[in-house]
Formats: structure tokens, sequence, C-alpha cells
């Protein structure tokens, strides 16, 4: 079981840059919106599956999940 998300709901900006806190360990698999990569935490070891999406012209507008486009 996973811990809840804290970020739910929270501001884009108020997010912190997630470089330097995950390594990308391994490509684990390719999709339709970006690719999925096998991660570490640097200061815990734990691993995490990180998604790193393609963002493109479309995409770059923020809006929250589930709202229609």
């Amino acid at each position: 079981e996973f811990p809840p998300c804290r970020n739910r709901g929270a501001d884009r900006k108020d997010l912190k840059d997630p470089a330097g806190i995950f390594e990308l360990v391994e490509l684990v698999g390719n999709g339709t919106y970006g690719q999925v990569y096998k991660g570490r935490h640097v200061k815990t070891g734990q691993l995490a599956a990180i998604k790193v999406m393609d963002v493109t012209g479309e995409e770059d507008e923020e809006r929250d999940v589930g709202e229609p486009r």
C-alpha cells in the first residue's frame, strides 16, 4: 500500500522539481504520453516508478485531471 499523495490539489508552482531527488535506474516502458522509469530516491534508496511525460504545445496548458479539454 502506498502513502497518500500529499500534493493532490496543490498548485503546480508549489511542487518541487524532482531532479536530484530521484535517480533514473532503467527504462521500464514507453507509452503514448512518455516513458516510465524505475527510479531510486537518492537519500532513502526506496524504489519508485517515475513517469516522464512528453509535453507538446497542445498539452502545455495547465489543467486539472478530469477537466475536459
